[in-house]
């Protein structure tokens, strides 16, 4: 147990997210049920790992599990890496006032503990939530105050997530300079660190722009390499806005191009990596 729950960033990182689940299944029905700070982290990780392969009623039931195990220990740290984890999930399951709930707490327990770190992800991630009930005014302050705790921090790939974020918001608001410049940064970030996951964010977010750009060959040609990468991976999208977001580019895209248009937009992305793709965005 405590080799898998120390491996699960790993599992997450090299979208080994089956063989990390597989893992973690096996130790915790393994080892006594009583609250341990160890058996809670595992319940973290293993929920993380369900929600990021798609299995948000088990990534959920996981990380109600482990938050109420870090509480019964008086955890605060653990508290409040759970209610991060739970209010992600949350707003994949579009269960918006428990995710905010979760979000808030998170935040106090993070400001009250003088947790930079955390304050910086709680106000990130609750900024998620924030974004697709359409909040845009609230989400974008909080984005833009988890963006100076991460970079305060030298957290690169926290700066990452807030600058994917900051982006769609200022798409959402007709500000495509802006947003193109914050994707291709955070797309640099996410190649130098390694995370697919993060890169395929990234194109999926320029991939619109080149959409709402006049480019639907060059958004629809990245929209199919990028659904490609994360069906290998295993770790579709989850995030309820930004998959409505990507479906309507999408849609655009085809109208825009017909069928033969398509047809030679599939073929052009079958034949590109992931690396040709990256290099050729960063360019």
């Amino acid at each position: 147990l405590e080799i898998a729950a120390a491996m699960w960033w790993y599992w997450w990182v090299a979208g080994r997210m089956a063989e990390g689940r597989t893992w973690l299944d096996r130790a915790l029905t393994a080892t006594p049920p009583e609250p341990t700070a160890l058996r809670a982290r595992a319940l973290r990780a293993a929920a993380a790992l369900a929600r990021n392969s798609g299995d948000l009623a088990e990534a959920r039931q996981l990380g109600e599990q482990g938050l109420a195990t870090f509480r019964s220990l008086d955890d605060r740290p653990g508290m409040i890496a759970a209610l991060n984890n739970l209010l992600i999930t949350a707003q994949a399951q579009e269960d918006y006032p428990a995710s905010l709930a979760f979000g808030y707490e998170a935040l106090r327990l993070a400001e009250e503990s003088s947790d930079a770190r955390m304050v910086a992800a709680a106000s990130n991630n609750t900024a998620g939530t924030l974004r697709c009930m359409g909040r845009l005014d609230e989400a974008e302050k909080l984005f833009a105050r988890g963006l100076a705790g991460f970079r305060a921090l030298q957290d690169r790939r926290g700066e990452a997530a807030a600058l994917t974020n900051l982006s769609t918001t200022d798409r959402r608001r007709g500000r495509y300079a802006a947003a193109r410049a914050s994707m291709r940064e955070a797309l640099a970030i996410y190649t130098e660190l390694a995370i697919a996951e993060g890169q395929l964010d990234a194109i999926e977010g320029l991939a619109q722009l080149d959409v709402l750009d006049g480019d639907p060959a060059g958004g629809l040609r990245l929209l199919a390499l990028a659904e490609r990468e994360r069906s290998a991976l295993g770790a579709p999208s989850f995030t309820p806005d930004e998959i409505a977001d990507r479906e309507q580019s999408e849609v655009a895209a085809r109208a825009a191009l017909g069928p033969a248009g398509v047809a030679r937009a599939y073929r052009e992305a079958s034949a590109t990596t992931l690396d040709e793709a990256v290099a050729a965005l960063l360019h």
